[in-house]
């Protein structure tokens, strides 16, 4: 049977009809009048092909097709009204699965502060993150392979296509960093010293071309950029056995020298903040366990 050819209000009325046994009790279950429910009724028999009820005295008498259609019908509309229920999220017993996408920088961050939460009330929830760009983030996002990208986007507001929705984690700014007895490290760098010194940047994409750069172009400077690397983590490996300075994230730039022979001063230029954001597909906007997970990454984030 083609189901788009049934009205499937017709399956209400016979689900009523086989409770009630009584033609006018189904009408007032379904707030439809005798003569709507008897209506319905003879379609529903033309449809099947079989009287489904007959009259007895103790009622409306299910034939046999009728008590054969009578227990799949309910689990169906059972099925379907669960369906159309509220979804519940309880992260206490939630089993499920978030995917997210994050440079090592805010991994190192968040990922933490996030995990220690989790324990505590969300035991059985797992988290699985994978490094992308801001950009390519937009993909996995489409092709449901994350859940969640959280990204930097610089000068200003955020750009993405409409059918994501954000929030902001936190702004961040940028500060130089090189090892504690680099030449430079006695005093506050000036610009024409930044321009002459070689530079560690970190890009994905290994394309030697950072937010300091754009500035300097503007400015018609140009430093150089002897190695990129593409984590954060390494950097202060590299910059603390090197002459090479980098110009960083302030919260990256202090987690670093908590460990490792480092030395941090201003950068001689003003750079404009990021805003560190996280970002989701619309379609996910409503849903309760996305919308439990990132009033958590808010959360986590108020502080950082």
């Amino acid at each position: 049977m083609n189901l788009a050819l049934v009205d499937l209000n017709l399956l209400v009325v016979f689900d009523a009809i086989m409770r009630e046994r009584n033609v006018t009790r189904a009408g007032k279950r379904l707030g439809l009048t005798q003569s709507a429910v008897s209506n319905a009724l003879n379609r529903l028999r033309h449809l099947v092909k079989d009287d489904l009820f007959v009259r007895g005295p103790e009622g409306m008498m299910p034939t046999t097709r009728a008590l054969e259609l009578g227990p799949v019908l309910r689990q169906a509309m059972n099925i379907v009204e669960t369906a159309f229920d509220p979804v519940v999220f309880d992260p206490s017993t939630a089993t499920q699965t978030f995917n997210l996408s994050m440079a090592d920088y805010v991994a190192s961050l968040i990922l933490p502060r996030l995990m220690s939460h989790l324990e505590e009330v969300a035991p059985n929830v797992d988290i699985r993150v994978r490094h992308n760009d801001y950009v390519s983030g937009f993909d996995c996002l489409d092709a449901n392979e994350v859940d969640f990208v959280v990204g930097a986007v610089g000068g200003g507001d955020p750009e993405y296509p409409e059918r994501f929705r954000s929030l902001p984690l936190f702004t961040e700014t940028y500060v130089c960093v090189m090892r504690n007895d680099h030449p430079l490290a006695g005093h506050d760098i000036t610009l024409d010293e930044f321009v002459a010194a070689s530079h560690l940047l970190v890009t994905i994409t290994g394309e030697a071309t950072g937010i300091a750069d754009r500035m300097l172009e503007k400015r018609g400077l140009k430093r150089r950029i002897p190695m990129t690397c593409n984590h954060f983590l390494v950097a202060p490996l590299i910059i603390e056995n090197s002459d090479l300075i980098i110009t960083l994230a302030r919260r990256m730039a202090k987690r670093f020298t908590n460990i490792n022979n480092l030395h941090v001063m201003p950068v001689p230029m003003e750079l404009d903040s990021v805003e560190i954001v996280l970002l989701w597909h619309g379609r996910e906007h409503d849903h309760p366990a996305y919308v439990w997970m990132r009033e958590l990454l808010v959360d986590i984030c108020k502080d950082i």
